[in-house]
């Protein structure tokens, strides 16, 4: 099932009209702080980058298409998709992040999206083209907050992509009302991670959004697909936060999803990390100091663990976040050590704590925790397994309790196709 259109046949590319996974969880992502485009991968390539502020968008004269040409309502909607699926990548990010050009072609498309949408006949033509218009919006809203204009002029998409919300949901159709919803939300998304300073206060606030639309609409069939993008949005910033077990829970929630789906990335990395919560990890090496260090030599303390690179300045950043975090919060009882992923740069800042040199290699640590992008931090309980990991200082608050003696060291399970726990959304 795919909203707004059930009644116009599917172009090829159809699949790339939802931003979902792509927009929707690429803010609520942004909300860490960490994660914007300061973030870097370790393999494959996951940070997300903002593209470059757009001129205005063009006129409606400009932009109105010549309505006496031979062209049916389809062929406006193959052409518009068609448009969006090479300015856009199927997670809803510019083809070319920072490339003016491109943005000023996704202002003129949003203008043109309008300008369509007011001239077709039919409502399910006219929901796709507003759809395309939001996503595009959307998409104009990812840029650099520190520049003044940007802030500007995204304020000004933020208006346009609730009116467009408004405008869907004056639809004669059965979802209209979830997904005018949908959109208000993205536009709250990304609101509250240019207008809110503090990290915690944008997490909060988002996982409070997105759980309030997922509640409202969790057993509306018209919904389907909205709110398994926002579970996937909320799934995401939870694993930033250290909270694997919440993730998967809201992956249980979505069920299956078809490896051809744009969704599947997405959904496949964070299943696979939380898959690994509860798994034996091993770290040993010689420090920077010339001292041998060994995990399961910490006396069954947990050990809080940083992983960064001196090629990569916001995981340096995350070496003195790390410590006024530590002096000024009561966390008692714990080890610390630093993991540094290649080459040393002479002059970078150093941890004050153990650290120890590592590289990519095949089953070595960074596999082992599931390590995608730096920075990263994770705690190794008592007994030497992964208890949680994420981008964010968020995850220094997740410190392991103690197990009972007599008590198993939890793994996060996920239900087979079909099973109970699968269909109960």
């Amino acid at each position: 099932m795919r909203p707004f259109s059930s009644h116009l046949s599917q172009p090829r590319h159809a699949q790339s009209l939802w931003p979902g996974v792509g927009m929707m969880m690429a803010l609520s992502i942004s909300l860490s702080g960490t994660l914007a485009a300061s973030q870097e991968a370790v393999e494959p390539e996951t940070a997300a980058e903002t593209a470059a502020p757009a001129d205005e968008p063009a006129s409606a004269a400009q932009a109105t298409p010549d309505l006496d040409a031979p062209q049916t309502e389809q062929d406006s909607v193959d052409r518009i998709y068609q448009e969006i699926s090479e300015l856009l990548t199927e997670e809803g990010r510019p083809v070319t992040p920072g490339d003016t050009a491109v943005a000023d072609k996704l202002a003129d498309l949003a203008t043109r999206c309008g300008v369509l949408a007011n001239n077709v006949r039919s409502d399910d033509a006219r929901a796709v083209l507003l759809s395309c218009q939001a996503r595009v919006i959307a998409a104009l809203t990812q840029l650099d907050p520190a520049d003044l204009a940007a802030t500007e002029k995204a304020e000004e998409q933020f208006k346009h992509l609730r009116e467009t919300g408004e405008q869907i949901r004056s639809l004669a159709r059965p979802d209209s009302q979830p997904a005018s919803d949908y959109w208000k939300l993205t536009a709250d998304l990304a609101e509250i991670s240019r207008s809110k300073a503090s990290i915690g206060l944008r997490q909060s606030l988002a996982r409070q959004m997105l759980g309030d639309y997922i509640d409202h609409y969790a057993k509306s069939q018209q919904a389907g697909d909205f709110v398994i993008d926002a579970r996937l949005s909320l799934a995401s910033l939870l694993d930033e936060c250290g909270n694997q077990q919440a993730a998967a829970e809201q992956l249980e929630a979505i069920g299956e999803v078809d490896q051809a789906s744009p969704r599947f990335p997405a959904y496949s990395r964070l299943e696979n990390r939380a898959q690994r919560i509860g798994k034996a990890i091993q770290i040993e090496g010689v420090t920077t100091s010339a001292q041998r260090w060994r995990l399961s030599e910490q006396e069954g303390r947990p050990v809080l663990v940083h992983v960064y690179s001196d090629s990569v300045e916001s995981s340096l950043k995350m070496i003195d976040a790390i410590r006024s975090s530590l002096t000024t919060q009561t966390l008692g009882g714990f080890r610390i050590v630093s993991l540094r992923v290649g080459n040393a740069i002479p002059g970078s800042p150093t941890p004050p704590w153990p650290t120890l040199s590592v590289d990519l290699q095949p089953g070595g640590v960074i596999e082992q925790m599931g390590v995608d992008a730096l920075p990263t931090l994770a705690w190794i309980d008592q007994r030497g397994h992964l208890a949680s990991i994420g981008h964010t200082l968020a995850v220094i608050d997740r410190i392991p309790v103690e197990p009972k003696a007599d008590e198993p060291a939890e793994e996060l399970e996920f239900a087979e196709p079909g099973d109970d726990a699968k269909k109960d959304e």
